[in-house]
């Protein structure tokens, strides 16, 4: 298994690789990406926390940079003279966009952590940050997953205690879709009212 940390830099890295897939010349440097992990890091984080987390280390490290007037200047932690961005950013123009594509990224998983976004247009927002196929072969996973604890009658929780049920059943493509039904406290231990 992968820390949530590791897992968070390859998705972060896999929407930088969406991202610039049709552009030509140099792209934000993996290693300054890994190095802001190293730092952004912090133990048991949700993956979704995380991600947000790291895209706004880098955001917040250029949009420093640029109120300096200055290109993004990441070096090696053990060997200062190792720079990690000598060959990106070329301009102040390359930097600022990065960071504009991070935080639209972090603001768009805060928004579906809070559940302001409908199933299509979080498959449509996905698909776009991460890729098609990429997207398309998780959710088919999850959902095969979900239906067969169903099937079974089995029960699958959410991470915060809700169970995943089908509700009204959401249908993509031919995939019936679970929704997560939140966790509701209570202080009822059995007794009679």
């Amino acid at each position: 298994m992968k820390n949530t940390a590791t897992v968070a830099l390859q998705l972060i890295k896999r929407f930088r690789n969406v991202l610039y897939a049709s552009t030509t010349g140099r792209i934000p440097p993996s290693v300054m990406l890994s190095c802001h992990a190293g730092k952004a890091a912090l133990p048991g984080m949700l993956l979704s926390d995380m991600v947000i987390r790291q895209a706004r280390w880098t955001e917040r490290a250029i949009e420093e940079a640029s109120r300096q007037g200055q290109l993004l200047d990441v070096r090696n932690p053990e060997w200062d003279e190792d720079r990690f961005t000598d060959r990106w950013p070329e301009n102040k123009m390359q930097q600022d966009a990065f960071a504009a594509a991070l935080r639209d990224l972090a603001d768009g998983l805060e928004a579906i952590k809070q559940g302001n976004v409908q199933l299509e247009d979080l498959q449509d927002w996905l698909r776009n940050r991460f890729g098609d196929r990429v997207v398309s072969n998780t959710l088919k996973t999850f959902n095969d997953r979900t239906g067969r604890a169903i099937r079974s009658l089995d029960q699958s929780y959410t991470r915060k205690g809700g169970l995943f049920v089908p509700a009204a059943p959401a249908v993509v493509g031919s995939i019936a879709v679970a929704s997560p039904v939140a966790a509701r406290s209570h202080t009822n231990m059995g007794e009679r009212r």
